[in-house]
């Protein structure tokens, strides 16, 4: 009866055993290409998101990053823009804070900002910091409680100079 009792839990857990050492991973890879011109952070990996600090009295902190930007022709710089207006909106009504981006201390906007070729040696820049922070400082104080989100959106294009 015993060796019933083993043979019978043996083939029971059998199954189980077999799972133990089974496995899947799923791994999903992608590539955005532009062969003229790039961002990437300052260890040439992708950019990060950035998460800004809120201080009770004092309101939200700037993020940074730094970046390099890249081109492929060294005849000519990059232009750097916002593709739209950056601000971030409250998941819980909707309500928003205008945002101030800058690149190496320069204030981006819808209009092309220039990244002239002398600043690209070996066909990147030196490490550049890119910053978001609200446009209104005093107002970031008197935010809503929630989860504020946005994204922002640069545009790079090879550069006529």
């Amino acid at each position: 009866m015993k060796f019933k009792c083993v043979i019978l839990s043996s083939l029971v857990a059998l199954p189980f055993l077999a799972n133990a050492a089974d496995g899947t991973a799923t791994i999903n890879v992608s590539a955005d290409v532009n062969p003229s011109v790039g961002i990437v952070s300052a260890n040439n990996t992708p950019l990060t998101d950035i998460q800004l600090a809120f201080v009770p009295g004092k309101g939200l902190q700037a993020g940074t990053e730094q970046v390099r930007l890249a081109s492929n022709d060294a005849t000519k710089g990059v232009d750097v823009s916002l593709a739209n207006d950056m601000q971030l909106t409250n998941a819980a009504d909707a309500s928003t804070v205008k945002m101030t981006i800058t690149l190496a201390d320069k204030t981006l906007s819808t209009t092309a900002t220039n990244f002239g070729k002398d600043l690209f040696a070996k066909g990147e820049t030196s490490p550049l910091q890119l910053s978001v922070k609200p446009t209104d400082q005093t107002a970031s104080k008197d935010l809503k409680a929630g989860h504020y989100t946005g994204t922002i959106n640069l545009v790079l294009a090879q550069s006529a100079k």
